[in-house]
């Protein structure tokens, strides 16, 4: 009898109602969270990497949704595009600069001083000129900014202020001038002119450089940098 009520006994003491768990249950994973919804590189709750149509545009990111700014804080021309006003060719690339005058007239960009820069090779100087696209379509008013660019000439010396830069608004035309300053060869310079001075800087498309020479012979490159609207 002993052995047959021990054996019930066991039979009885199965597992504990509730103890078992379904082997498949799903755990949920926990979403990650975007590490910086203000970065244009994961903009937002769904960390969207903002991107832009063009070199003259800058990505912008509100915590919430992508924009458009304008590089360098440049203003917007009359169709709403952007201007550009830094011409520093550190993209290694003209930067929308197109020779003028004389014809045939090559501009590069390369490396001088250990910075990229416009270069202008010339055999017999007499006058180089070229164009900088400020508005690539429609105008911008510029009548209150001031224009700057670094020059050098590198090659023989034709004595003291022997060469000259000077620019105009849009082009050489009367009323267009915006100033003309004399430099020598092997020295850089800063050119600055207020824009004031064109009359027609108040509708602005481009800015045209010319460099040429008082009357002295000069044979080698000349250089442009850092070419500034501000």
């Amino acid at each position: 009898m002993r052995i047959w009520w021990l054996a019930v006994a066991l039979v009885g003491c199965g597992s504990v109602k509730g103890d078992d768990k379904p082997v498949d249950a799903a755990i949920d994973s926990p979403i990650a969270a975007c590490p910086d919804m203000t970065s244009i590189t994961s903009c937002g709750p769904a960390c969207v990497v903002c991107s832009t149509t063009g070199d003259r545009e800058a990505a912008t990111c509100d915590g919430t949704a992508c924009g458009i700014a304008c590089q360098d804080n440049a203003p917007r021309c009359s169709d709403n595009s952007c201007s550009r006003v830094v011409f520093d060719f550190n993209s290694m690339t003209l930067e929308g600069a197109t020779p003028r005058t004389p014809n045939g007239l090559s501009l590069a960009v390369r490396t001088f001083m250990g910075s990229p820069a416009l270069a202008i090779d010339v055999t017999s100087l007499q006058e180089v000129s070229f164009r900088v696209p400020v508005c690539l379509s429609g105008t911008a008013p510029f009548s209150a900014k001031t224009l700057s660019a670094k020059v050098y000439f590198a090659g023989p010396p034709a004595g003291v202020d022997g060469y000259y830069v000077q620019a105009s608004v849009p082009q050489p035309v009367s009323g267009a001038y915006v100033g003309q300053r004399a430099l020598d060869a092997g020295i850089y310079i800063v050119y600055t002119a207020p824009l004031s001075m064109s009359t027609m800087s108040g509708a602005t498309t481009d800015v045209t450089f010319q460099a040429g020479t008082y009357g002295g012979s000069f044979a080698g490159t000349i250089w442009f940098d850092d070419i500034k609207v501000e």
